[in-house]
């Protein structure tokens, strides 16, 4: 790991349920700007380092720090006010109310002026293609557009990093090319970093700048798309014995 303050900074996190450790040692770091993939066969414990980065379960050993500041201790709240947000695989609207004034509610939640609220919600609608969705009730959007609405109102509140847990949960191909669309431009145009956990292979190989590979707990590997695509170790944890003699093979 590199020398700077700056990011986010998790060293030998280790996480243990009834004897059973559920995470060994991880350590990562995620920038501003940058897109980190978090991936692994099921059980790997992606959700559970998300769970001890955002702050909703305590490491049993390593620490965690945000921009140089050790918030190994800190609640999600608190965590969340230092530029640390997630969002969570159920999408947590306010379905009574209009989409503008859901994007509205994260504005000022991240310090926004309330007369300006409104109208940077909006900018931040137009940005993502949902501006015609603004006076409609959350409630009754259709699924795609609701995931992105779930992620732009955790935007809104303006973090510096952002835990995106399965986005494309559910979605069809056309709603998860919507979404790498948004999640591509979105480093850029907000500054924001990004860690995504996600199962569908092609929006992590497209979207992420480094990839993070959890089993078992541990590390197994990281690097570019292309390293992670070409490390064996990967290629055996999720497909197993046979399709790595298979492609060894050259079938």
């Amino acid at each position: 790991m590199n020398a700077t303050t700056d990011g986010v900074r998790a060293e030998g996190l280790g996480v243990s349920f009834q004897g059973v450790r559920a995470l060994d040692g991880v350590s990562l770091e995620l920038h501003r700007g940058e897109i980190l993939g978090l991936i692994g066969p099921n059980g790997a414990g992606k959700t559970t380092l998300v769970n001890v980065l955002s702050g909703y379960q305590p490491p049993s050993s390593g620490r965690i720090h945000v921009d140089g500041k050790d918030v190994t201790a800190w609640s999600p709240e608190r965590r969340s006010r230092a530029g640390l947000v997630r969002t969570f695989q159920a999408v947590r609207l306010f379905g009574g109310l209009s989409v503008l004034d859901n994007i509205a509610l994260g504005v000022l939640a991240g310090g926004g002026r309330r007369k300006a609220a409104r109208a940077e919600a909006m900018d931040l609608l137009a940005s993502i293609g949902l501006a015609q969705w603004a006076h409609h009730p959350a409630a009754s959007m259709p699924y795609g557009a609701e995931r992105r609405l779930g992620i732009l109102r955790a935007l809104a509140t303006r973090p510096s990093y952002l835990l995106l847990d399965e986005p494309a949960a559910g979605l069809n191909d056309l709603e998860t090319d919507e979404l790498t669309e948004v999640l591509s431009r979105m480093p850029g145009d907000h500054g924001v970093g990004l860690l995504v956990i996600e199962h569908d292979m092609k929006l992590i190989m497209q979207v992420c700048h480094r990839i993070h590979v959890l089993d078992y707990g541990r590390t197994l590997s990281e690097g570019t798309p292309e390293q992670v695509r070409a490390d064996p170790a990967v290629r055996n944890a999720y497909y197993g014995d046979a399709e790595e003699r298979n492609h060894a093979q050259g079938n």
